[in-house]
């Protein structure tokens, strides 16, 4: 677990918003079919990259991978 004593840690809950490759296999489709589709794990990989990185710049401190998988 991740302390501080001189600040409150910040994070946030929830999806945040995916590239439209992902969204357009995600959207749709049972976590199955998207699961089935070849390129959905490369592009997920990349997309929860790209969520992270965004996080640390913006300051967040418990940063998460944004529900980039998840198709609901």
């Amino acid at each position: 677990m991740q302390r501080s004593t001189q600040r409150i840690l910040t994070t946030h809950t929830g999806s945040l918003p995916r590239p439209q490759e992902v969204a357009d296999i995600a959207y749709g489709h049972d976590q199955r079919e998207a699961d089935a589709n070849p390129d959905f794990a490369r592009m997920v990989t990349a997309a929860v990259a790209g969520v992270v990185r965004r996080q640390r710049e913006v300051g967040i401190d418990v940063v998460n991978d944004g529900e980039q998988s998840k198709v609901s």
